[in-house]
Order: C-alpha cells, then sequence, then structure tokens
C-alpha cells in the first residue's frame, strides 16, 4: 500500500465511502457493473427493482399508445439523476443539505445523480420525500396516466422490511391518492415517521395492531376500516399466527 500511486489510494478509499453508504442505506450496487468499482457481471441495473418498475411503467404507456421503447438500466438511472439534480438545484439545495434531509450520505446521493447507481425504493422515497415529490413523479418526470388498471396477480411488489411486503396498485404518476396491498407474515412490523396527508386501511385478512403516537393501540380485523392524518408518526404490528393482509390508501401518494 505505501508503494501505491496516491490517486488510486484516493479513488479506492472514495470507492469503499460509496459502496459503504449503499449498503447502509439500502441502496442498490446494481449499476456498478462495467466500471471500475465492482467486477462485470456482478450486479447490473436491470436487477434493480426501481427499474423494473420503471420499465413496467413505460411498456404501460406504449399499451396506451404513448410512443416509448425499452430502456436500458444505465439510461434509467441517467434519467433519475437528471431529476434529482434539477429538483434539488430548483429549490436552491446542494447536496450536503439534501443529504441531511434524507438520512443518506453525500457520496451516495452523488453517485445517483451521476446515475452511477440505483436506490432501492425506500431510500428513492427517502430522498422524493425531501424534495416534496413522490418518486413515481422521479421516475417518470413525463405527464402521467389519469386511467390506470391494474389487475389480480398484476403490479410490482417489494419488500417494505423482513416478512412485510407491498403491492403498487396504480400505474402513473398524476393519481391524487395510492393504493397499495400490504401484506405482513406472523410478527412483522413496520414504523413510519409521518409523511404529508390522510391515509386509510382496510384489512382483508388477519388481524393489524396500528400504533398511532399519542394514541392507544387499536387492533383491527377482517373488513375493520382506519383512517387517520399521516403525518402522526405510526407503527403496523401482525398480530396473531396467520399473518395478515390489508389496504393501505395515501392521498396525496408518498411512495
Amino acid at each position: 500500500m505505501d508503494r501505491m500511486d496516491p490517486s488510486i489510494k484516493v479513488e479506492m478509499g472514495y470507492t469503499l465511502k460509496v459502496l459503504l453508504a449503499m449498503c447502509t442505506e439500502g441502496g442498490s450496487l446494481a449499476g456498478l457493473s462495467g466500471r471500475s468499482l465492482v467486477p462485470a457481471g456482478a450486479l447490473r441495473f436491470r436487477d434493480s427493482p426501481v427499474v423494473r418498475r420503471y420499465h413496467r411503467a413505460m411498456t404501460d404507456r406504449a399499451g396506451v399508445g404513448i410512443k416509448t421503447r425499452p430502456l436500458d438500466g444505465d439510461e434509467v438511472a441517467v434519467a433519475l439523476g437528471m431529476a434529482l439534480r434539477r429538483l434539488r438545484k430548483a429549490q436552491g439545495l446542494t447536496l450536503q443539505q439534501l443529504a441531511s434531509r434524507c438520512g443518506l450520505s453525500q457520496p451516495f446521493l452523488s453517485q445517483l445523480e451521476n446515475g452511477k447507481a440505483m436506490p432501492s425504493l425506500l431510500a428513492l422515497h427517502k430522498v422524493a420525500q425531501a424534495l416534496e415529490t413522490t418518486a413515481h413523479s422521479l421516475l417518470l418526470p413525463q405527464e402521467g396516466l389519469d386511467i390506470s388498471l391494474v389487475r389480480h396477480g398484476e403490479g410490482e411488489t417489494y419488500q417494505l422490511v423482513e416478512g412485510a411486503s407491498t403491492r403498487f396498485l396504480t400505474r402513473g404518476s398524476s393519481h391524487l391518492m395510492e393504493p397499495n396491498e400490504v401484506e405482513f407474515e406472523p410478527g412483522a412490523r413496520t414504523v413510519n415517521a409521518g409523511h404529508e396527508g390522510e391515509e386509510v386501511i382496510y384489512v382483508l385478512e388477519g388481524c393489524l395492531r396500528v400504533g398511532l403516537e399519542g394514541s392507544q393501540p387499536v387492533e383491527l380485523n377482517r373488513g375493520d376500516v382506519y383512517t387517520y392524518p399521516a403525518t402522526i408518526p405510526h407503527t403496523m404490528t401482525a398480530v396473531g399466527e396467520a399473518g395478515c393482509r390489508f389496504l393501505v390508501v395515501t392521498s396525496p401518494p408518498s411512495f
């Protein structure tokens, strides 16, 4: 190491910082394949859930007569990075200020803006909230769809935390509300610090305990509906041995 070119040392140190930030912040290493940071063939942009969601949305647009073409992962990453940089600069924010707002590191955000990485869905959600927008709008900044049809078995599904997943029930970025189907395995739990708008929960199967900060937890069973200000920090926990499945409708969209 002592005899190594100083410039190489600097690059290696920065690389390690970026990879550490991406691993700890939920960012995907996908997209670094073919560059000096990750050996070719390791992880690719197309493996990122965010890229798959973008491709699905673009396919939907083509199905309703909007001209489009398949984009590879590099193009998606570059388009996302440009959207992030444009919004950040429009709000007069530095990368460090944005990092402080969303709780992610400056090197990680720099990688995103330069199109060298794709974030996890939750990481992108944090950045979107900090920029007062949604992940939908960042991925599809063009005019969204007013009509959306998601049939049984369709819709992109993502892991929220271990034992909990969500299925998006709308497509497009122009909707004023956001319905998602959430499934919890037994004992699964999520914690939300609060976000803009109002939220409605409708339990489809099992039992769900919802705890709003400052209030007693409420247990919801099949057919129960619970509405509350989404600004209140809240937790959701599956109760019982069977897990639960429920519908969450948020307005305005938060993901």
